[in-house]
């Protein structure tokens, strides 16, 4: 039982701590007038694997972005279709 909150405790904050980074990363793009998207890429590289500065995060906290990121993608891409616009 202790394993999976210490487990949970981490997997939150690996989570807090990259929602930070993105914000960061947003409001620095705000502030030069310009998409967020592209630092979003240059951090993924910095910080992916063979990066600058590789993140050794929880296999967990990385299952968990998958499947949100996946459910993410297809409500997204339903979205901007319709029935009229598909017939």
């Amino acid at each position: 039982m202790i394993e999976t909150s210490l487990d949970s405790s981490r997997r939150f904050i690996e989570l807090g701590g990259a929602i930070i980074g993105l914000a960061v990363l947003a409001r620095l793009a705000n502030r030069w007038k310009f998409s967020s998207v592209p630092l979003y890429l240059l951090a993924g590289l910095a910080f992916g694997n063979g990066g600058l500065a590789p993140l050794h995060l929880s296999h967990a906290f990385v299952q968990s972005g998958a499947d949100l990121g996946l459910a993410f993608s297809c409500c997204c891409s339903c979205w901007g279709w319709s029935i009229p616009v598909m017939s």
